[in-house]
């Protein structure tokens, strides 16, 4: 009489010998002499005994033989997931995740967070410039949407007015023979130092130098008249 560990061995031995039969090799082999393997990606590790493509493949892996991984930006069974965030060159082809981290301007597990407010670049790290208004600049390249602080200039915002001008848009010109606060206008005809008003009329330095010289102006006429008269006194 057969005990249940026999009709168990006979089971196994049968399904054995039905899987040999019907595909021709063992699991996991192919060829004439069934001596290959089957490529590693194959699913369950099953291939055409004589061909040794894959029936399937294993998630992240594509092809006849599952030796591609898949196109860029998709992932997982038969590369039908599509990569969620922002990842930089694409996300993981088997699990879908950002390995490379994330493109410029995004950050988060999954890269699908813009950078915080007054932060944009690569892992969100570089400082907005001076956006219009304490506005927001683009997460990804820093560009200020509404124009810049009076000032500033540069798409970024983060270039003073070029020396001689100043104000909104570096619109306004100090004068000619002076340089001024590139946001208020002050003057500062001597350098490193400013006056309390804006360029007008020479400002600054020029206009005292004008001062001074009408000044000694009158002063040497004056002497020159005292002289004449007592000059002709005489």
């Amino acid at each position: 009489m057969r005990t249940t560990f026999d009709k168990m061995m006979y089971i196994f031995i049968a399904i054995y010998l039905s899987v040999w039969i019907v595909n021709g090799c063992r699991v996991g082999f192919y060829g004439d002499h069934c001596n290959i393997l089957c490529p590693s990606h194959c699913a369950g590790n099953v291939c055409d005994n004589v061909t040794g493509t894959c029936f399937n493949c294993t998630d992240g892996w594509t092809g006849s033989v599952c030796i591609s991984p898949c196109p860029i930006n998709t992932y997982g069974r038969d590369c039908r997931m599509v990569c969620r965030g922002h990842c930089k060159h694409g996300c993981n082809h088997v699990t879908g995740t950002c390995d490379n981290g994330c493109d410029d301007g995004w950050q988060g597990k999954d890269c699908t967070k813009e950078c915080a407010p007054g932060t944009y670049g690569g892992e969100c790290n570089t400082t907005c410039g001076h956006c219009r208004a304490g506005g927001r600049c683009f997460h990804i390249d820093g560009r200020c949407p509404n124009g810049c602080d009076p000032g500033f200039e540069g798409k970024r915002c983060d270039d003073v007015c070029a020396v001689g001008h100043y104000g909104d848009g570096c619109s306004r010109q100090c004068n000619a023979t002076t340089s001024c606060d590139h946001v208020t206008g002050i003057c500062c005809g001597i350098p490193n130092t400013c006056s309390t008003q804006h360029c007008k009329f020479g400002g600054g330095l020029v206009a005292g130098l004008s001062v001074s010289f009408v000044v000694s102006v009158i002063v040497n006429a004056a002497l020159s008249y005292k002289i004449f008269m007592v000059y002709c006194r005489e």
